[in-house]
Formats: structure tokens, sequence, C-alpha cells
């Protein structure tokens, strides 16, 4: 449904306030929940993928990320990484696997047979996805992506 610009500024008008006292409660439940996992001495989900990340990557100021010295160490060890349900990872893990990783051209989403596995590809971004492809269709004794 479209509106006119007379509506749509009296929908923001409208909106303000509560939209302003959302963001506040939603802020300090942040706050409170940081201070009990505090007290606690506990971590979700989030806050360990995040300390690991710092572990292995820093800034480089510029949007991009450096390797930290434990994570070339991490990466000598590795020849590939397989990573399963690829499409279903987020930035933070994704930067985990990329530092981790010997030279970004050796992680290889494992989902060959599925939607998935294109869906996959098509998030490779800056991966070799052909390579990747068609080393693992090859291991996998395939002989044709799906």
């Amino acid at each position: 449904m479209c509106v006119s610009s007379e509506e749509h500024a009296d929908d923001m008008r409208l909106l303000r306030d509560p939209v302003t006292k959302l963001i506040e409660l939603v802020k300090q439940f942040g706050r409170e929940y940081s201070a009990e996992k505090d007290k606690m001495n506990s971590a979700d989900f989030s806050d360990i993928l995040h300390r690991a990340l710092n572990l292995l990557a820093v800034s480089d100021g510029r949007g991009g990320y450096i390797k930290t010295d434990l994570a070339r160490e991490l990466s000598s060890h590795y020849v590939e990484i397989l990573v399963d349900e690829y499409q279903d990872i987020n930035e933070a893990q994704d930067m985990i696997f990329k530092a981790i990783s010997a030279d970004e051209n050796n992680l290889l989403p494992s989902a060959m047979s599925s939607r998935a596995y294109t869906d996959s590809v098509r998030r490779c971004r800056r991966y070799s996805c052909a390579a990747a492809a068609q080393h693992t269709a090859s291991r996998a004794g395939n002989t044709h992506l799906a």
C-alpha cells in the first residue's frame, strides 16, 4: 500500500517515541544480560564465538583483518577445511574459517548433492569455488555437480 509523504511523516512522528523506547529497552536488556553473565562467570555462544575470533584475527583498520600469530600457527596444520552446512554460517564463523585456512582457497563446502551446495558456492565470494567444487566432487566420486 502506498502512502503520501504527509502520511509517512505522520507515521514517523507517531512511531518516534515508541521506537525510541524500544531501542532503550533493548540496550538496557543487553547491559543487564552482560552483567548477569559476568556475575555468573558464564558466556553464551556469541561470546565464545567472538572470543575465538579475537584470538585469530585483528582489524587492519581498513575494514579487513590480519591473522594473528596463533591463526598462522593453526593454519599451518590444515591442508583443507571441509565446512558442513556452509550456507548456514554467519560472518564471524566465516572469518574464523578464513583465519585458520592457509590461503582461503582450501575451504570446501560439503553439501554436494543439494540446493544448499549451490547456495554455498554462491556465498563463497572470494574463494576458488570452481576448484573447491571440482576437488570435493572428485574426492566424493561424483562426476557431476547437482
